[in-house]
């Protein structure tokens, strides 16, 4: 420690205190403020053992009166000249608008990190080699490096004019830098014929985004088998209006998406006049795309115009405690929708998801695919929790954009959606089938169209069926139910079915209702009638009067009299029985 003016010697690392920073009334706060200031500057010099200062060099960051290209390429050669491997440039704060080159600027030297002071930069730098050169002792040649203290601020958005591009790079930190007005702020390339996870272990944390098109990108044109970007981490950063999708990666094998904020244009902008930028463009808070291993918890992610978290093509998920706060505003879409490939493990769990208006979570298969083999780990899609509302003012889709979509009244809403064409194993509580809907888990257990499901035991449950419609001519024989155990495994089956008909779903409607054991072994089917209540006769052409029969596990019902016409049939089993 010593005594004098400032408060670094970024050269020694000497904390520099003055007689007045001792004084009292008030000049403590300066002190610490000062060992704040020097405790991070501290952190910083360690990456400075052989540094450069690109001002040493000619760059001023003057704006674009001034081209700082060739300060850069200069400073970078006097790193080499050194004979050393890897240091950093520093750049201090610029003197104007910002460091600008004709160019982007380039860094291509190994080991090589970026250092600044709150230097804003007002064109886009590029980390890494374009491609393998001949002679290279490794297709990765940029490893090991920072990227701290950068402040990109153009004015606009720019198509193709990104912040920081990554390529042919190991083991980069990117972090306390800000990043305005890009095309993409982070950029994570890499183009046709990039080498097998060339990309990897690129970590993008602490950074604060604002108004770019896609703030954090990584996208890889190869072929899954040569897949180039692996092992990424994105970690609390502060995502402000994205225009598109915040945080953006098509094919990475291993990606972690951990305690970041996002934020898109509000719902409320709608009412504004111009419709401010991003309103109407806006997607996904999180796209991940042809993925493995992917490793999605605590985010809390507002105001999608599509879902907050969409995984397409997704192999090895887990999604968990995150919040997706008013998705679908523009379309009716759900908190989270995965397209599950292949046979890797499913976790969706413990996500709060408030206001979307379509599901809380969505699963899918994805269909004609080799790796779609309908085996595998049953998926965990537990404790999720969906708050929903039929007249949320958040979707207002359907007053700007042309054509219109859907009315959200105009689909049956659930907290678990699954589709009708997923073919893999499902978890036993809470699902139940239908071609036309999928599998639901329903919002309101309560409501008309309930479907539940709880297992008591290995062999016993209790369920309840939603309605199902079926139209009889008089005395006509029609299939309304297919029956199984409750196990799925054997077949065979014992248990009460009470079935309940109605006319309509109106409370005053025409009711009836049948308590059956039904029973099926390996030799024998059978129906008996414990108990039945109501319009039985068939009197009347709307009297709900059947009876039952069991063929092939198929419930058969047949009209009674003068009963004809279309009935609502719902279910309630108990034991080794349910209803399909």
């Amino acid at each position: 420690m010593a005594t004098g003016a400032g408060y670094i010697d970024p050269e020694s690392n000497l904390l520099m205190l003055g007689e007045a920073d001792l004084a009292p009334q008030g000049q403590f706060s300066e002190l610490i403020n000062q060992i704040t200031r020097t405790v991070a500057a501290v952190n910083k010099t360690r990456f400075l053992r052989n540094r450069v200062n690109v001002q040493d060099f000619g760059a001023t960051g003057a704006g674009l009166s001034h081209d700082d290209g060739p300060a850069i390429l200069a400073a970078l050669a006097e790193l080499r000249s050194r004979g050393s491997t890897g240091g950093a440039l520093y750049f201090p704060p610029a003197k104007g608008a910002g460091y600008w080159s004709a160019s982007p600027f380039v860094v291509e030297d190994p080991f090589v990190s970026v250092i600044g002071d709150r230097a804003r930069m007002i064109q886009e730098m590029i980390i890494g080699k374009a491609g393998v050169e001949a002679g290279d002792y490794n297709p990765v040649q940029h490893m090991n490096v920072v990227v701290t203290g950068m402040v990109w601020r153009y004015t606009k958005i720019i198509a193709n004019r990104h912040c920081l591009t990554v390529r042919n790079s190991r083991q980069v930190a990117i972090y306390d830098n800000e990043f305005t007005f890009g095309d993409y702020g982070v950029n994570i390339a890499a183009p046709l014929g990039a080498a097998f996870h060339s990309l990897a272990g690129i970590r993008v944390f602490s950074n604060k985004f604002e108004t770019c098109t896609k703030p954090i990108n990584g996208s890889d044109s190869n072929l899954w088998k040569d897949a180039a970007i692996s092992d990424c981490m994105v970690t609390g950063n502060m995502i402000l209006g994205a225009q598109v999708t915040n945080i953006w990666f098509q094919q990475v094998d291993g990606i972690q998406v951990l305690g970041n904020t996002t934020f898109m244009t509000g719902y409320l902008s709608k009412n504004d006049d111009p419709l401010p930028a991003g309103l109407l463009s806006k997607e996904h808070s999180i796209y991940i795309g042809s993925s493995n291993g992917v490793q999605i918890h605590g985010n809390n992610l507002f105001e999608a115009g599509l879902e907050s978290i969409y995984l397409d093509n997704a192999r090895g998920v887990n999604v968990t405690d995150n919040w997706c706060a008013r998705p679908g505003q523009k379309d009716l879409r759900s908190g989270i929708k995965v397209l599950r490939l292949g046979t890797a493990e499913i976790v969706v769990a413990n996500n709060r998801i408030t206001l979307p208006t379509r599901h809380g979570v969505e699963l899918w298969s994805v269909p004609g695919t080799t790796d779609d083999r309908s085996t595998g780990p049953t998926p965990n899609l537990t404790g999720n929790v969906n708050r929903y509302e039929a007249d949320t003012p958040t979707y207002w889709g359907p007053s700007l954009i042309t054509p219109a979509p859907p009315a959200i009244g105009s689909i049956t809403h659930a907290l678990i959606y699954v589709d009708a064409g997923y073919t893999g194993p499902l978890p036993d509580v809470g699902l139940h089938h239908n071609t036309a809907e999928g599998q639901l888990i329903r919002l309101d257990p309560l409501s008309p169209g309930i479907s539940s499901y709880s297992r008591l035991g290995p062999w016993s449950a209790l369920a309840s069926k939603r309605p199902t419609s079926v139209t009889f001519t008089a005395g006509q024989v029609q299939n309304v139910a297919t029956l199984k155990d409750a196990a799925n495994l054997t077949g065979h089956f014992g248990g009460i079915l009470v079935v309940t008909v109605k006319r309509t779903q109106s409370s005053s409607a025409k009711t009836s209702s049948y308590v059956l054991h039904v029973a099926r072994t390996a030799t024998t089917e059978q129906v008996n009638v414990i108990s039945q209540l109501g319009l039985v006769a068939g009197a009347a052409v709307d009297d709900p009067s059947f009876t039952f029969a069991i063929s092939n596990s198929v419930l058969r019902a047949t009209a009674v009299g003068a009963t004809a016409g279309t009935f609502q049939f719902s279910y309630t089993t108990a034991d080794n029985l349910l209803t399909v």
